[in-house]
């Protein structure tokens, strides 16, 4: 791939280029025409968008393939990486990328969003799924009290149990009232001799003890207790449902509803919801939440709903 460039100036913003997939040196050739481009065309800015493919599952961090290959392709010039902003620009039909040149003062692109209309797709798309850290006492609030009552009882009947009747220690005889009590295993001891070295008093060599005061630990205040019991929440799922026009989010709970109360688990999780919704200034009915059934280890998907499109159902684990 090979241009010719001479100096160039624009009163508006440009689309420079626009593709899908590509190989290594395809997206090397497309990277190094907007360095070219760049350095002909000063003072502007570039600006890549990229539209990840609807069928497909965003992380977390709304990061895909080719706007990775595409941030390290640009990397390799830290020059240019200063004059090119990179975003993911929400979901199509197919994963593809957007240049655009900026001139000065010009007005940036802006993302638009399609999951509504991307060739028909309806189904719900996965966003991501995270665990609870048990081991941590999240949920120790949940447990239902039949469990917690079991647990009580078998730790008053294991308190309450008499002593092992069997012993196995050494056997004591008193033959005679009036003698100390020896055991059978005991060798005797002949009376120490009394000695002129034995007669002196032991010195002992004065020890000297260091006290160190350890810092005290500063108190947890009651954000940072809240932060730590909600620590579980996706903060970015509200702006990534937001992204999408006429979306909505489902979050399905999985747990082991013999061992938690899901009565008392569910508005715990719906407060979750809520901070979520908070976080990225939406109503939290547009976020719904649900229990999806039986799971050994407690768990939550996040799914993000096309307008009009399919809710997504529980997967529940067998016992």
């Amino acid at each position: 791939m090979g241009f010719v460039f001479t100096s160039v100036s624009f009163a508006q913003t440009y689309k420079l280029d626009e593709f899908g997939q590509a190989d290594d040196a395809d997206l090397k050739d497309r990277v190094n025409w907007i360095f070219t481009f760049l350095n002909h065309s000063e003072p502007v800015t570039a600006y890549v968008i990229v539209y990840g493919a609807v069928d497909r599952q965003i992380s977390d961090s709304e990061q895909t393939e080719l706007l990775v290959r595409i941030r390290h392709s640009i990397a390799r010039s830290p020059d240019h990486e200063k004059r090119i902003t990179t975003m993911f620009g929400g979901l199509r039909k197919d994963e593809t990328a957007e240049v655009y040149i900026v001139p000065e003062g010009g007005e940036p692109p802006v993302p638009t969003w399609t999951i509504a209309n991307s060739g028909g797709k309806k189904e719900a798309l996965l966003w991501t799924t995270s665990r609870f850290h048990e081991e941590d006492g999240v949920l120790e609030d949940f447990v239902n009290r039949a469990v917690l009552y079991r647990i009580a009882e078998e730790e008053s009947k294991d308190q309450t149990e008499p002593p092992d009747a069997d012993y196995n220690g050494p056997a004591y005889t008193l033959p005679d009232e009036s003698v100390p009590v020896t055991t059978e295993d005991e060798p005797e001891t002949a009376p120490e001799t009394i000695t002129e070295t034995n007669l002196q008093p032991e010195i002992k060599s004065p020890s000297i003890e260091i006290a160190t005061q350890a810092e005290p630990t500063p108190a947890l205040t009651a954000e940072d207790l809240e932060e730590i019991r909600f620590s579980w929440i996706q903060k970015e799922f509200g702006a990534a449902v937001i992204r999408r026009d006429g979306a909505h989010g489902v979050m399905i709970y999985y747990a082991d509803d013999q061992f938690y109360d899901i009565s008392r688990l569910e508005p715990f999780i719906e407060h979750g919801r809520d901070r979520i919704a908070e976080k990225a200034g939406i109503d939290p009915a547009l976020i719904q939440v649900t229990f999806g059934g039986y799971r050994g280890r407690a768990q939550i998907e996040y799914y993000i709903v096309p307008e009009d499109g399919i809710e997504p159902e529980g997967r529940p684990e067998e016992r």
